[in-house]
């Protein structure tokens, strides 16, 4: 009940959010504009959006290895173009049907690849955070003008913030105190015994991060992902017969904000991304129904089309590579 209330949220907040971002915008315009894109450049990035996927198969090779399991590099990447595919239908629940995937394939439980799947996205996080740095740093003007022109700050009441955090001291030192009594009880229950178990599986999973041999070679899966992702972003940019200037600062700016918009709950990004995008490319000097229609060209290209064609070929490949 608590899974579909979710999805419902999510599919209301889409609908929204695009009532929004097209209520201005003309669909046959958008269509026509689209057609003129460059198909070679087209074809690239199709190339760039594969290879982002592939690596991080192989990146999530690397930190499953030390729980002692090491899957097929195809197995691996085939659940990684599923579990996109699957996002896009059902938010967040793309991690869950790779691992699952990958469990009925190469028998790598569940609860202990997607602690590795999170300790991926923690990785993730810190790489997005380290561009929106260097976004700062280089659009330092853009991004403020953004900013105020979408929100307005509210007080900070520190009163919230202490409150929380006494509570949370003091339900941390009751668990350590009574510790012993509290995993006696658990041990004696089987369901809660089971999802202990699951809870260690899962933190193995998470703490892979730290036990990596080839941490250089990790590193670089992770670079070579984001920087994928911009070379994306600009191509896709470039592709569009719009006339304007495209630079790399004005690519880095487009996917920093898009990937804030994709992290709002709504259903794969639809709207959220539109309207945070278009607004970034609005201080580009991009009109707002050029920006539209590069935000929807970007969306429907490689945050749709090329991750269902990617997923169908999955689908195709644990077909053949049957249990």
């Amino acid at each position: 009940m608590k899974k579909n209330l979710s999805y419902l949220i999510s599919i209301i907040i889409a609908l929204v959010l695009c009532y929004f971002a097209f209520r201005n915008i003309s669909l046959k315009e958008l269509i026509n504009t689209s057609k003129g894109a460059s198909v070679p450049l087209v074809a690239v990035v199709f190339i760039f959006t594969a290879l982002g996927q592939v690596l991080r198969g192989l990146r999530w090779k690397l930190l499953l290895k030390p729980l002692g399991y090491e899957p097929s590099n195809g197995v691996l990447v085939s659940s990684v173009f599923l579990g996109y595919m699957v996002n896009l239908v059902l938010p967040r629940a793309g991690e869950i049907a790779r691992c699952a995937n990958l469990e009925r394939l190469e028998g790598v439980p569940t609860e202990k690849s997607f602690g590795a799947v999170v300790a991926e996205r923690f990785i993730d996080v810190l790489l997005l955070l380290m561009f929106l740095v260097l976004n700062v740093f280089l659009e330092f003007d853009r991004l403020k003008s953004l900013l105020f022109s979408m929100v307005s700050v509210p007080k900070f009441n520190i009163t919230y913030l202490a409150t929380g955090l006494v509570l949370f001291m003091m339900v941390t030192l009751i668990a350590f105190f009574y510790r012993k009594t509290i995993f006696s009880k658990i041990n004696e229950n089987r369901l809660l015994s089971k999802i202990l178990a699951k809870f260690i599986g899962f933190k193995d999973g998470l703490s892979s991060v730290f036990k990596i041999k080839s941490r250089l070679l990790f590193i670089v899966y992770s670079l070579s992902i984001w920087l994928s992702y911009l070379v994306i972003m600009y191509l896709l940019l470039v592709a569009l017969p719009l006339g304007y200037v495209i630079t790399f600062k004005m690519a880095l700016s487009c996917l920093v904000i898009g990937s804030v918009g994709m992290a709002v709950p709504s259903l794969g990004g639809l709207g959220s991304y539109h309207l945070l995008v278009t607004a970034i490319l609005m201080q580009y000097g991009v009109s707002e129904k050029d920006g539209m229609i590069m935000a929807t060209f970007q969306h429907t290209l490689n945050g749709i089309l090329f991750v269902v064609i990617l997923g169908i070929m999955a689908v195709l490949y644990n077909l053949w590579k049957k249990p």
